[in-house]
């Protein structure tokens, strides 16, 4: 019983659901993308601040103070590392701090079409 119970817990763990993207991103900076519903997706930078870049960069296992948040408009040609394509599968993302994960925050998906992948949130962590 203890495998099998063992077994459905290892199945249902999924290490890579966020990620650092984008041209000349590393492991510690770009833009970010979660994986929901089988499928890679930005998360836009509506109400996106310090409480959320915090379980952010925790969740990419980095030190969840000193980082910074990066949002050049496409419109004055200067984002960072590039937008993002396909869904846009975060919106409005609220957390209070304390998540572990930004699927621990409120967000809705981004179903109504009312963020542009101008907004994609960009992000540079501090190492841990």
């Amino acid at each position: 019983l203890f495998f099998l119970v063992m077994s459905c817990l290892i199945l249902a763990w999924q290490p890579a659901d966020i990620r650092l993207a984008g041209t000349g991103s590393t492991a510690f900076e770009g833009r970010i993308e979660v994986y929901a519903g089988g499928e890679w997706g930005t998360v836009c930078n509506d109400g996106f601040d310090v409480a959320e870049g915090a379980v952010a960069c925790r969740q990419l296992g980095h030190s969840d103070t000193g980082f910074s948040l990066i949002n050049f408009q496409a419109e004055q040609g200067n984002t960072v590392y590039g937008q993002g394509t396909g869904s846009i599968l975060m919106d409005d993302v609220n957390c209070n701090g304390a998540e572990l994960s930004l699927f621990d925050c409120y967000y809705i998906p981004d179903t109504v079409g009312n963020c542009g992948h101008h907004e994609d949130i960009m992000i540079q962590c501090v190492p841990s």
